[in-house]
């Protein structure tokens, strides 16, 4: 079904001459196969772009302002509860502003962490989704992901997974690629979406 919508969406693009499409969507796994996958019917047609966290300052302005104008009252608490659970990362400041305002009137931090744990909850599906793609490839994904959600040096992250991780550098190459862990030093990684290693610390112990 997905693979029909784009190959008849590929047909539209290609016949029109002064249009410019953007695609954007959170799921890193389809976006990754939109993009650099020889199936995709866009494949190599595409600049691939990744929004990361906007400066936390603009964020502020923007939540303080769109939750007053549309009638509600937060404190400057719980803005900056609100900044450090999105790290200012466009999606998730759309998806949490969005429970919030179905759950008071008068955000407190409170109102912030209870929104924050229903987003985890929405999230459960496609975070899964996630893994579940990577370890039909190798389930050594899921292990290096896990290991990381814990610890940023390799060493220190094989030891918790009861891995060597060092010896999987083929695979940490190819998480790199897809957007999902970043290099920080020698030897030294991160999982690069911070909501995503807060997901992986809480469902894999």
């Amino acid at each position: 079904m997905r693979d029909n919508f784009l190959k008849r969406l590929r047909s539209i693009v290609e016949r029109q001459k002064n249009v410019c499409y953007v695609f954007c969507g959170s799921s890193i796994t389809f976006m990754t196969f939109l993009v650099e996958n020889a199936k995709s019917p866009f494949y190599r047609q595409l600049h691939k772009t990744v929004v990361k966290s906007l400066p936390s300052e603009e964020v502020r302005h923007f939540v303080k302002n769109r939750f007053k104008l549309c009638g509600y009252k937060i404190s400057d608490e719980a803005i900056s509860k609100f900044i450090r659970l999105t790290h200012s990362i466009p999606d998730y400041v759309q998806r949490l502003g969005l429970i919030v305002s179905g759950l008071s009137k008068n955000i407190t931090i409170g109102t912030i962490e209870q929104a924050y744990e229903e987003m985890l909850l929405e999230l459960d599906s496609e975070f899964r989704e996630t893994l579940s793609k990577l370890n039909q490839r190798s389930g050594t994904y899921g292990v290096i992901l896990t290991g990381l959600s814990r610890y940023n040096s390799l060493s220190k992250a094989g030891r918790f997974v009861g891995y060597d991780l060092g010896g999987m550098m083929r695979q940490i190459a190819y998480l790199q690629k897809i957007g999902l862990i970043e290099k920080t030093g020698y030897g030294k990684y991160k999982v690069a979406d911070p909501v995503f290693k807060d997901w992986l610390k809480r469902n894999f112990a």
